[in-house]
């Protein structure tokens, strides 16, 4: 008997969890209603969630990338949704200077449940149970906030249709009122540390996207986001030299094509989340110029 109120309260909190309107909800809804119709799938971490708002693109496309998204679950996402997407014809991936040397998440990574619950997408090197569709109990720190800001604090992000998040208040460049002695005094995020391990195990995963793009003639975009002059100069020269050696390399062995916006030209600071993410007004440019690089592909 005494299990029955913790399964009871557990139950509500899994509704709560489940009810939230967060861009994977959104998207789940879109891929839903149009996974006939999407010619266009953007993969990637952060940067290129941040960067393509899909409404700028003349063909239909869902954006799939996501915070600390590597490219083993880029594959899996591509792997496991193209049957699903008949019509799709162009994918585009992320290689920021230190995506090669970003530790890959572990195969029980907890945003697995997340891609499984709302893609049907299975992340793990295992067979799925239903516990695996039980969101809340994946990151209960990181629900509780998320229940948190939701129904008590009211606090409701503005997505579009494709599940792009419009607003702007909470980014740190807004909160400095885009001023750029403000700006500057901001401390960067970045990754400067080389690690060989995490490079071969990316690098691996990365060369299973462009193998199976290549043998469904599905066509590729590497997309190098823009980052502010800042972030540009910190940057190991080293793992930049390298990341550029790699492409160099990889494109004599796959067809794809670079989208390369890093050194933000035609961009300003008003464009810029943060020192490396762009915010809607950034994305709305940045996805304009892949737009016409996706023209040009047809």
């Amino acid at each position: 008997m005494f299990l029955v109120p913790v399964v009871l309260i557990y139950t509500g909190i899994e509704y709560l969890t489940r009810d939230i309107k967060n861009s994977q909800r959104v998207i789940s809804n879109y891929l839903n209603e149009q996974e006939d119709l999407i010619e266009v799938l953007v993969l990637g971490a952060s940067q290129n969630q941040s960067a393509v708002n899909p409404e700028y693109l003349d063909a239909s496309a869902i954006n799939l990338a996501s915070g600390h998204q590597d490219y083993r679950t880029d594959f899996a996402l591509l792997s496991q949704l193209s049957p699903r997407l008949p019509r799709l014809t162009t994918v585009v991936i992320p290689m920021t200077f230190a995506h090669l040397d970003t530790r890959p998440n572990p195969t029980n990574y907890w945003k697995n449940r997340g891609y499984f619950y709302y893609y049907g997408v299975n992340n793990w090197d295992r067979s799925t149970y239903f516990k695996d569709k039980l969101l809340f109990l994946s990151n209960p720190s990181y629900y509780t906030d998320q229940i948190e800001r939701y129904y008590i604090d009211k606090i409701r992000p503005d997505y579009n249709m494709f599940g792009y998040a419009r607003s702007e208040a909470g980014s740190a460049f807004a909160k400095a009122d885009y001023q750029p002695i403000a700006i500057q005094n901001i401390p960067l995020s970045i990754r400067n540390y080389e690690n060989e391990s995490y490079r071969f195990q990316n690098l691996k995963h990365l060369k299973q996207i462009l193998e199976f793009c290549s043998q469904k003639d599905i066509r590729i975009v590497v997309a190098l986001t823009p980052v502010t002059q800042k972030h540009l100069k910190a940057r190991n020269p080293k793992m930049v030299a390298r990341r550029d050696s790699i492409l160099n390399t990889l494109q004599k062995e796959y067809d794809f094509t670079i989208l390369d916006k890093e050194n933000a030209e035609g961009y300003e600071l008003q464009d810029f989340a943060n020192h490396n993410h762009l915010n809607s007004s950034g994305a709305e440019i940045f996805t304009q110029s892949l737009n016409k690089v996706i023209k040009n592909l047809n």
